[in-house]
């Protein structure tokens, strides 16, 4: 017999809104969350969760199909706040009210309620002053109002389509919380269908809500689009009144047609095309729900977008009806069908789009995207990730930000939910771009490279982002290159923001924002979002996940100050609550449910129940135990492996040292020192190294090979790549390397981050021994450029210059900064430079990396193992590669024929390599004889520059000047790194870096000492208050501290952290203080002054360290110290350098050694 579904007209549907209670008891400490459930005959409906609050309110609308003569009984239920008390009590009921709705109404069509709520034990007795406040009306009939009619026992699919009360409530109450009030709720399908005045547009519209929401009880069967129904259901189900319009009412027509086809067919019958095709469907009517909001909101916005539009209201109707008729079609035939999304976008025909516009030149993170294996599995996290898509899904406006804060504790699975939001809105056409940063692979997925690679991804998804983008950084590649982080947010970010034709939600995902650096890398991106997410366009929905790191929670309470930015944070006590065990439960068995021998130890499922139990709510606990019960390695069958999971203590540490304790046997001497040297070098890699670079780099090791994959063999619940050679090897999750480097927490598997360290430089030097050469390219002509396509260069990078050997020539330098003494490796170190360093700068420019030599160069200059000898050669070749970049990036040849000839007589590096190059060109007179003083002039200040200084690394200048402004440059491009910095009220007199890099001191007439940040040009803090002219400012070698010396004769200590005294100021000058510094173990501080006089102070106690000054000046106007400390140069009005000896005769005056 078959089963018809059939639908009947209801004679008397009631609708209850506004729902309110007044003066609930409460505890005498804190508030409590209430429901109420509502029951009219065998219907019972339930409110969400109020707000913490004595009187709360609902915005739920609830409808019931039912006559005037049936009871209308309302209960009241109090939530309790610990979960436990949850488990163990449940909700408990404090009070009812029950009356016949024929009462209620007392005639008429719409009435608001006022009842007492009555006592529990005894329903005639009221609850103190407690009232339950309602408005209840009877539902006129403008369109069919539906109910569901069995004509015969449902089969399994007509249950189905009935049964879908849950998922609908659940999508309810999500989308219930964007309404703002009582006074705005209405109906979910009240609020669709009571569109407008017309029969036919309303009734189409409120039978399109009801096929939805009916299919999404059938498509919950298969989760593959299920959430994209459910989503497309809350978002036409919530859009407001708007007046009627022919325009649309086709459209409508044409879904509603649609769904209720799809309604009647058995989704579990669908064939491969039909699935794809109901996927596009579904996603397509999200798209078209955007359209019909917008437009709700404002039927005019495509015409008031532009003046020339190939695509208005009707032409974009008309795209949508075309695409739904064509799904239909394909559905029918069963044939393979274009699913391209028809997304709502403002095109402009009279500026012509800029396609031809090579972005390449602008930073872009590889690899960094969304992983579609590292989602959720279907039908878990179901709470988190439809909270997350409600927000994406908000209207626009003041109540929706833009950015949204995801942390929560490690383990808990944020990642998962990242990459799920980014799959999903990726298959929607939405996602803007996605950003994961790892901490093994900082070097390219660095911070300073997110805002550009966010602007070019959004220029492939929006053609007017791409437009404006392109018209920002024509003409100008150094812009392309900035990494300032406000220079990118205004030309990448703002400005072709302002050219958006996208309408609808734009998704952005950044996740493990907490891997990004350190606080000081962090901390220009997390003030910028702050401070100008008002910026940002209403349709930006920016994900960031993060675990709850100090700086990333301490910005983050600012939110409340800032609409634009929301915080959610998951803490240990949720977590549990958060990933239920439903969840954990789903994740293990779709894992380990085909493992043989498991279901016959532990029967009906134990197993898993002991494996979820033994998470504690850690998803990271769970995914690393699966991950090692299915490891083949080791000898063990899986059932023994879950046995010793079980055994080992609670939590990630002690998972981690299980692991490791049945991999690796620990009183072997030489598996331990091989574990070490591996996981070391996995560890400290500058960027994650697949196994085919990984085991090319050793030094005369022929089976280093074996002995990696001896180790990482064992690791595959731990490690990620170990099975190709192609894929990088890294730590699965960042806690188990947080692990390893913790001596207290992994005792005898700690890994050394120095020995490490220490092993890659001596491999990293080595290869640069071994494998430089002359021409390693192989090209055949100087006469073509690198980017000639004549040459072919990729292809033969890709062929001569091995993985290896562009590793280290990147990282050799970062490696070595770590090492604090090796003959091995300075003897290595002088062989690079005196024999294979133009090969080198070959290398950087065949790769296009010539703009990191510099910093490579300064760093080995700075470290503090470099001798005299290598000194001087680095200072020259420094002076080399920025004299002759722009030729060196242009053609790797020119560095021999045209770099090395014209380098100026005195130049180590030429009388170094000259003689090998005999053959080229040669300067016979009129070659200079050395660097030229003046490499660049930076133009810019309106009014005399009264103070420089390098940062640390050699690629920045500070300025002050006497127009009162700071300004930063860029070495290399010699243009302003960043806006100027304005603020100051007199002239500048001083300006100094810290000795990280991170901040920059001014100081000036105006009486303050003012701190920047050097990555944004904003102030730090409030200016330090002085009471005289500021004429000299310096920073401590700590950077805890700032020197200041002054007009009235003084110098005094400031705290930077508070920008406080820390101390009385100094005295004994007679004359105004303008210039100090302090020594390079901070212990001392030196000052100059209009008094002729030196003076040398301990920095501790304020007390001059010889009783006499150093006299036999003219006026000073600056004194340092050299760098080991030992000496002090003072410059003199008279342009006079003299240098006197800080050495064993401290009691004593200096004498002057020499004059320069």
């Amino acid at each position: 017999m078959v089963c018809q579904l059939g639908w009947a007209l209801t004679e008397s549907p009631h609708r209850v809104i506004d729902i309110k209670v007044n003066n609930i008891p409460q505890g005498p400490l804190r508030q409590h969350k209430h429901y109420i459930q509502f029951t009219v005959g065998e219907d019972t409906q339930e409110t969400g969760k109020s707000d913490l609050s004595a009187d709360p309110v609902w915005s739920e609308i609830l409808s019931f199909n039912t006559s005037q003569s049936s009871n209308l009984i309302c209960r009241v239920y109090k939530t309790p706040r610990r979960i436990d008390r949850a488990l163990s009590r449940g909700n408990e009921l404090i009070g009812v009210m029950e009356e016949e709705i024929l009462l209620l109404l007392s005639g008429a069509s719409f009435r608001e309620i006022i009842q007492p709520l009555n006592k529990l034990s005894d329903p005639d007795l009221p609850l103190g002053n407690t009232t339950i406040q309602f408005s209840i009306s009877t539902l006129e009939h403008n369109f069919p109002v539906l109910s569901p009619v069995l004509l015969m026992p449902a089969d399994p699919m007509t249950q189905a389509i009935l049964d879908i009360s849950p998922a609908l409530e659940l999508a309810e109450d999500a989308h219930m919380k964007m309404q703002s009030g009582p006074q705005q709720t209405a109906d979910a399908l009240k609020i669709g269908v009571d569109i407008v005045s017309s029969d036919s547009f309303s009734t189409n519209y409120g039978l399109l809500v009801e096929h939805v929401q009916a299919f999404i009880g059938i498509a919950d069967k298969l989760s593959e689009f299920h959430p994209y129904v459910k989503a497309a259901w809350g978002i036409l189900s919530a859009i407001p009144k708007i007046e009627r319009d022919g325009k649309i009412t086709e459209l409508v027509q044409d879904m509603q047609a649609l769904y209720a086809f799809l309604k009647g067919t058995d989704p579990s019958k669908y064939d491969g095309p039909q699935k794809k095709i109901v996927m596009s469907l579904a996603q397509q009517t999200i798209e078209c729900a955007y359209f019909i909001r917008q437009y709700a909101s404002d039927p005019n916005f495509l015409k008031r977008a532009g003046k020339n539009l190939i695509s208005d209201t009707d032409q974009k109707i008309q795209d949508f009806q075309v695409k739904f008729k064509k799904l239909r079609s394909a559905f029918n035939d069963h044939a393979v069908c274009d699913t391209q999304l028809v997304v709502l976008q403002i095109f402009n025909t009279v500026e012509k789009l800029v396609t031809d516009v090579d972005l390449k030149y602008m930073h872009y993170a590889d690899n960094a995207r969304f992983d579609s294996d590292k989602q959720c599995l279907p039908g878990t996290r179901v709470a988190v990730l439809d909270e997350l898509m409600d927000w994406i899904n908000s209207p626009d406006g003041e109540n929706t930000p833009q950015v949204l804060l995801f942390s929560a504790a490690a383990g808990f699975g944020k990642s998962a939910i990242a990459h799920t939001i980014a799959q999903y809105f990726y298959n929607l056409g939405r996602l803007g771009s996605s950003y994961c940063f790892d901490r093994a692979d900082q070097s390219k997925r660095s911070i300073k490279y997110l805002l550009s690679t966010i602007s070019r991804d959004l220029s492939d998804l929006d053609p007017g982002w791409k437009s404006a983008l392109c018209a920002v950084v024509t003409g100008d590649r150094s812009l392309c290159t900035t990494l300032a982080m406000k220079e990118q947010f205004d030309n990448f970010i703002v400005k072709p923001a302002a050219a958006l034709t996208t309408v609808g939600p734009i998704v952005i995902v950044i996740d493990a924002l907490d891997e990004s650096g350190s606080y000081f890398e962090r901390k220009p991106l997390l003030d910028m979002l702050i401070e100008r997410a008002v910026e940002l366009p209403k349709n930006f929905r920016i994900l960031i996940t993060t675990r709850p790191e100090l700086d990333v929670t301490e910005t983050f309470h600012l939110v409340h100050q800032c609409p634009y930015i929301k915080h959610k944070h998951v803490d240990a006590a949720e977590m549990k609550n958060q990933l239920s065990e439903l969840d954990l439960s789903l994740y293990i068995k779709s894992k380990l449910s085909n493992i043989s021998g498991l279901e016959a130890r532990w029967p009906n499922g134990e197993w898993c129940s002991l494996l979820v139990k033994h998470s504690e709510g850690l998803f990271q606990w769970a995914a690393v135990t699966c991950h090692y019960i299915m490891d083949p390695y080791g000898g063990k069958l899986p059932y023994e492996r879950l046995e010793s999971s079980l055994d080992t203590r609670h939590g990630l540490d002690n998972l981690y040292h299980g692991v490791l304790n049945q991999a690796f046997q620990k009183d072997d001497f030489k598996v331990m020192n091989r574990y070490k040297s591996v996981i070391g070098r996995i560890l400290t890699a500058k960027e994650p190294l697949p196994l085919s670079t990984l085991s090319k780099m050793h030094v005369n090791n022929p089976l280093w090979m074996d002995e990696i994959r001896a180790i990482i063999g064992p690791l595959g619940c731990l490690l990620s790549g170990i099975n190709r050679n192609d894929i990088a090897i890294k730590p699965l999750h960042s806690s188990f390397r947080d692990y390893l480097t913790c001596h207290s927490r992994s005792g005898e598997f700690f890994i050394s981050i120095y020995d490490a360290e220490k092993e890659f430089s001596v491999t990293t030097l080595h290869i640069l021994r071994t494998e430089l050469q002359f021409n390693i390219c192989q090209l055949p002509t100087s006469y073509k450029a690198n980017d000639d396509p004549e040459i072919n260069l990729l292809q033969r990078v890709k062929d001569t210059v091995s993985s290896q050997l562009i590793y280290s020539c990147c990282f050799f330098a970062a490696h070595l900064l770590w090492v604090t003494s090796s003959s091995e490796i300075m003897k290595n170190l002088h062989f690079f430079l005196h024999n294979q360093f133009l090969y080198w700068l070959e290398v950087l420019s065949v790769t296009s990396k010539v703009n990191i030599a510099n910093g490579i160069l300064s760093s080995l200059l700075n470290w503090e193992k470099t001798d005299v000898n290598a000194r001087l050669i680095i200072e020259d070749a420094m002076k080399f590669v920025t004299t002759f970049f722009q030729p060196i990036a242009h053609s790797a040849p020119h560095i021999y024929i045209s770099a090395l000839p014209m380098s100026p007589s005195t130049s180590l590096i030429a009388k170094m390599y000259c003689c090998h190059f005999t053959q080229v060109v040669s300067v016979t007179r009129g070659k200079q004889k050395s660097w030229p003083s003046i490499s660049r002039i930076f133009q810019g200040h309106v009014g005399e520059v009264t103070s420089v200084a390098f940062s640390p690394d050699g690629k920045y200048i500070i300025s002050g000047s006497c127009d009162r402004t700071v300004r930063l440059w860029d070495v290399q491009r010699g243009k302003l790194a960043l806006d100027v910095f304005k603020g100051h009220k007199g002239v500048v007199k001083s300006v100094a870096f810290s000795s990280d890099g991170k901040y920059i001191i001014s100081g000036s007439i105006d009486k303050t000492i003012r701190m920047w940040d050097a990555q944004t040009g904003k102030l730090v803090s409030d200016p330090f208050e002085c009471k005289h002219a500021v004429f000299s400012v310096a920073f401590s070698s700590d950077g805890k501290y700032i020197v200041s010396g002054s007009r009235d004769k003084t110098i005094r200590i400031w705290a930077t952290q508070t920008g406080k005294l820390v101390s009385d100021p100094f005295e004994g000058h007679t004359g105004s203080v303008t210039s100090v510094a302090f020594s390079p173990d901070g212990k001392y501080i030196v000052s100059g002054s209009d008094d002729m006089t030196i003076r040398m102070w301990d920095a501790q106690t304020g007390k001059l360290l010889i009783s006499d000054p150093f006299e036999g000046h003219s006026h000073v106007t600056s004194v340092v110290f050299s760098p080991h400390g030992k000496n002090i140069i003072s410059e003199l009005n008279n342009d006079i350098n003299q240098i006197c000896e800080n050495g064993s005769d401290v009691n004593g005056q200096f004498p002057p050694i020499s004059i320069i």
